[in-house]
Parts: C-alpha cells; structure tokens; sequence
C-alpha cells in the first residue's frame, strides 16, 4: 500500500487534498514500474471520524466562501447529508455557462441523494473521481476493523501507552531541535457514537466523558471496548497505529505538519510491534493563470523564477535590466 490519509473536506477542500492522492496514484505507478514482482496499491484513509466540522464545512471559490452550515458535535461520517444539495446549488450559480460542469455536478447531487450519511457521500464522491486510476478509499469508521484494535485500546486504557512513549521521543526529537506538532492526552480514545464525540478522560480509579455525560469503572470500560469497539475512536495520537494496523503501508504520503507529528510517534510504534512506514512530503504545486504566465514571459523571466524570495527576484530582474 502507498497511503495518504486526510479529513473529509467539503468537496475535497484545498488544493493540496488533491495533490496528496495524486501522489499517491503517482507513486503507486512508478513503483509497480521498477518492481514487477511486487503490486502497489494506492490508498486513501478518510479522516471520517473527525468532528472538528468548522475546519471541514466551507471551500474557497472565485474569493467566494461556500459554507455547509451545521455544528461541530458527533464525527462528520455520521452527520447526514442535509444541506448538501444548497452547497452544490451556490456552487452551480458559479458555472452557470459551463455545461461540463454543471454535468458533473448533477452527479454529485444524485450522490448526495443515494447517502443517508456524508462518510457515505464522500465514499462515493472520492470513489467516482479516482476510480479508473486504482485509488480504494478506506473508512475507519467501521466495526469489523475495529476489531483488530480491541488490544491497543485496553492497552491505552490501562497504561496510558500514547503518552509515555511520545513523551519519550518528543525529547529525543527535541534535542536535534524539532518541534512537537501533536499532544498526546493521558488517554487518546474519543467515545464515538450517533450522538457525539467526545474525549475519554480517567478521574481516581474511574473514567469518564469530558462532559460528564458518561463513566465507567475500568472493568466496564474494559468491557465495553471488548464487547462494542466501534463505540471508541483514535485520536490523532493513535489514528496511525490504527492505519498501519490494518494495513501493508510501504510508504506514507503527508504534508510537512503530517511529517513532523508522524515522527513522534517512533517508540508508540516500537510499544505496539507495527512497523513504521517511509515518510514521503506530498507534491506541491503553483497554478498560474495564462494572464500571470504572459506577464512573466514578457519580463523575460521563468515560472521557476518564482520559487526564489521575492526580493531576490526583484534584484535579479533590476541587474538583468539595468547598469
């Protein structure tokens, strides 16, 4: 597996959504290209089970902010579909003129219409883009996969594994002067349902909700887990324990932030007996419109000029130009 994983953004967000799962594609081809004994598989993990909704719920077009209205309460996967049809109407008085795409987005609306849940929708939606190119999309809200965690949930339970081991090496990265980008909780499970999610906390020999809405002695939170594990969900501490888990990732496709909160995470995957896969920083690309492209050649100068500081660039064309 070559893998990229990212939340579910509204119609796939920004640019560098697209440019991860490209990547990935990508990636996959060359491999399968230089090893013919091997065959790699382009995946996308869906960050379903995030409820962060107001970092997930608007896209930027033409400097016009398009928002899906609702709250940030239970895991974006489970909220249901309403509203998207408003979502594709603002963005269809867009394109008013461009029958293809006005075509494409009938089809996403027939998709919102066959989804009782927006992790259906966005399935489907990822699913009828990147499907001629291999791409399988995973999402891990999912019971049977749940499963397979049943153990290292107990374990974070019981002995808070998530925190001490990225204690231990935010320290070692510390040292050679790398920031840490994620925190680790005493307890990194959310408690997952239809109806909220919300973060597990342990109080004296007990646990509870952060709310208070819920709590368990340590046997029946251990039986739970047991019994119900869809009813727990990773944080970001654990969500790549969970991916690397269930699959046979060869290569991991992130963003530098992704990078950086992968690296703290060496000993939990030592704790846990899972391999660690290759870290590899997504593409990045500048798009620029014919206008800019025609002033840059008048100015005698090269898009790749523009990877430099601008005020290199200025000194530069100002020698070329002038004595």
């Amino acid at each position: 597996a070559v893998v990229c994983a990212h939340q579910p953004i509204l119609l796939g967000g920004p640019v560098y959504w697209w440019y991860k799962i490209i990547h990935a594609i990508s990636l996959s081809n060359y491999l399968n290209e230089l090893h013919k004994d091997f065959h790699f598989v382009p995946i996308y993990f869906i960050g379903s089970e995030d409820h962060d909704f107001e970092e997930l719920n608007h896209i930027n077009l033409f400097n016009q902010r398009i928002e899906w209205n609702g709250k940030s309460d239970i895991a974006i996967g489970k909220k249901t579909t309403s509203g998207l049809h408003e979502v594709l109407k603002n963005i269809r008085s867009l394109f008013s003129n461009q029958l293809d795409v006005l075509e494409i987005i009938d089809q996403w609306d027939q998709l919102v219409n066959e989804s009782d849940q927006y992790g259906e929708f966005y399935f489907n939606f990822v699913h009828s883009i990147f499907k001629s190119y291999g791409l399988l999309c995973f999402n891990p809200d999912d019971q049977t996969a749940k499963n397979h965690l049943k153990s290292i949930f107990k374990d974070e339970i019981l002995h808070q594994s998530g925190l001490k081991s990225v204690t231990k090496t935010n320290q070692e990265l510390q040292n050679i002067s790398i920031k840490a980008q994620a925190h680790a909780r005493e307890i990194n499970l959310f408690y997952h349902g239809n109806e909220s999610r919300t973060r597990i906390i342990k109080e004296g020999n007990n646990y509870t909700l952060a709310d208070q809405s819920k709590s368990w002695t340590e046997q029946n939170l251990l039986e739970e887990i047991e019994n119900s594990p869809q009813n727990f969900s990773p944080n970001v501490i654990l969500r790549p324990i969970y991916q690397e888990l269930l699959l046979p990732t060869v290569v991991f496709i992130g963003g530098g932030a992704e990078m950086n909160y992968w690296l703290q995470l060496g000993d939990l995957f030592k704790h846990h007996q899972i391999s660690f896969p290759i870290l590899a920083r997504r593409f990045s690309a500048i798009l620029f419109s014919k206008t800019v492209l025609s002033k840059i050649k008048k100015l005698k100068l090269s898009p790749l000029d523009f990877l430099e500081n601008i005020e290199n660039i200025k000194n530069n064309f100002v020698s070329q130009n002038s004595n």
